[in-house]
């Protein structure tokens, strides 16, 4: 399944890999957070950041907690993007969750928190995390 769904995003057809995936869960197929994390990482690999914002909402809405591989995915990819005020809203939203990121998110984070020139709130996280 995740070759398939990787082939259409990556070929720019992103609507027929949602469609795809309502058609499974209408099937009755399950998807587990492995699936999800996946298909997550995948939007987020190919630029596809609101649809990635979208399959969690979705994790959320059929109860499935999404786990810090989901959350990087999506910060990591809006700090690619240079979207860091996006990013740090998710960072927090997975911290309110009590989900902790992984060493290579906080890195980018700090990273591009510095970049633009705020290196007091860089401390700032870096002390947090520590804590």
């Amino acid at each position: 399944m995740e070759s398939w769904f990787s082939c259409s995003i990556q070929n720019c057809k992103p609507k027929e890999a949602k469609s795809f995936l309502e058609r499974m869960v209408d099937k009755g197929l399950i998807l587990n957070k492995i699936n999800y994390d996946n298909l997550i990482k995948q939007f987020c690999f190919y630029g596809r950041l609101n649809k990635a914002v979208d399959l969690l909402n979705i994790m959320l809405k059929k109860g499935n907690l999404p786990d810090s591989t989901s959350y990087d995915s999506v910060i990591r990819g809006f700090c690619a993007c240079n979207k860091l005020t996006r990013a740090m809203d998710f960072h927090n939203g997975m911290l309110d969750w009590d989900l902790k990121p992984s060493i290579n998110t906080w890195d980018m984070l700090v990273c591009k928190i510095c970049q633009d020139g705020r290196t007091a709130e860089a401390e700032r996280l870096l002390s947090l995390w520590l804590d």
